[in-house]
């Protein structure tokens, strides 16, 4: 079974498209963005795709694509956490 895309910041519930458009929008930079919206200030592991949305202009990810930036190992609590944030934003 293929993995879901990476697509939003559970923490600050906001997806890569309305963060893009906020960054274009503003002319944000990664720091100002996070100030700005709470993304990538929660847990942190939408920071690499964050990152390359602001290079590249893509806005979904394969969970893999984060190459080259310092990952967390997987916790059963932090999916969890995603779990319910994602029901919550419904």
């Amino acid at each position: 079974m293929p993995a879901m895309p990476v697509t939003r910041c559970i923490c600050a519930n906001r997806s890569f498209v309305q963060l893009q458009q906020l960054a274009r929008q503003h002319a944000l930079r990664l720091d100002q963005l996070a100030d700005r919206t709470g993304a990538t200030r929660g847990c942190g592991l939408c920071m690499p795709y964050v990152q390359r949305m602001l290079e590249t202009g893509r806005c979904s990810f394969d969970a893999d694509e984060a190459v080259g930036c310092a990952r967390l190992p997987a916790s059963p609590a932090l999916s969890t956490f995603a779990q319910q944030r994602m029901k919550g934003s419904g």
